[in-house]
């Protein structure tokens, strides 16, 4: 499990995970739109279009009875899920030193 430290980092560079301060568990945070997030945004868009999988699981959210908007917004999380693990196995990897050269 990622400490509370790492978690606040990615809250940081991913604004469409929800807020981890003890006052507002379940509230949302309301950036400005970053580069990332339009980048999250127009991936989950064409992953919506495109991609089976993400297709399956929008239809699942609305079959569950969520807006389109929150359908999407579960689609973006799920993104930034993939995203965050995919940070943590490499911030696990280990690295080189400046002047090693790889053979």
């Amino acid at each position: 499990m990622a400490s509370r430290a790492d978690r606040f980092a990615v809250d940081h560079y991913f604004p469409h995970r929800p807020s981890r301060t003890t006052s507002e568990d379940s509230t949302p945070r309301h950036n400005a739109r970053t580069p990332l997030n339009r980048a999250i945004h127009s991936t989950a868009l064409t992953q919506r279009r495109c991609e089976p999988l993400a297709q399956a699981y929008y239809a699942k959210k609305r079959a569950e009875g969520k807006t389109a908007r929150a359908a999407m917004r579960c689609l973006k999380r799920r993104l930034v899920d993939v995203l965050y693990r995919l940070w943590q196995t490499q911030q696990k990897e280990p690295t080189l030193p400046l002047g090693a050269v790889a053979a």
